[in-house]
């Protein structure tokens, strides 16, 4: 069980901690994180996000 703390729409914590897919089937706000790494060559490097993840797109494309 992944827990997520909710926000609300000015980004202040509401007290309430539920689960992620909870979170997701009431379109609850949360906070994220994205990373991006490159180089001086303009490569980035991708990890490739898992099959079994919710939210995937067409052919396992994100």
């Amino acid at each position: 069980m992944e827990l997520i703390e909710v926000i609300d729409e000015n980004g202040n914590f509401t007290g309430e901690v539920v689960d992620i897919n909870e979170l997701h089937d009431k379109n609850l706000l949360h906070y994220e994180i994205v990373v991006f790494i490159g180089n001086n060559k303009g490569q980035f490097l991708l990890q490739k996000r898992s099959a079994n993840k919710r939210f995937m797109l067409i052919n396992g494309l994100f």
